[in-house]
């Protein structure tokens, strides 16, 4: 049996601000979360830390890995992993790297 390479799912947050239509009525803002981005996802045991594009150090606490080819992830996202359908977790994008054969999540 072959294992599966990328057997979780990422979702991410949709914010539809809030407007005010012609009539002046205010209508509020939603946030729902999107996507069926398959991934791995690994725990950061060894308290691990890594310097991201802003200049600051973060001990992170997963490092998910995406295809190369997925949707761009700025710092500040919120994602949601989701194991068997199950949340495991909804963090915060800390950095984002494409490589040449893959992405990584930094959360």
């Amino acid at each position: 049996m072959i294992p599966n390479f990328r057997p979780n799912i990422l979702q991410y947050q949709v914010i539809i601000e809030g407007y005010e239509d012609y009539l002046g009525d205010y209508h509020p803002g939603t946030s729902s979360f999107e996507g069926e981005i398959p991934c791995r996802y690994e725990l950061n045991n060894k308290a691990n830390q890594m310097t991201f594009e802003d200049g600051k150090v973060y001990v992170y606490q997963y490092v998910v890995y995406l295809n190369q080819n997925c949707r761009e992830f700025k710092i500040g996202d919120v994602i949601r992993l989701l194991n068997n359908g199950c949340v495991i977790a909804e963090k915060q994008v800390q950095g984002f790297h494409r490589g040449q054969l893959n992405a990584k999540l930094w959360l």
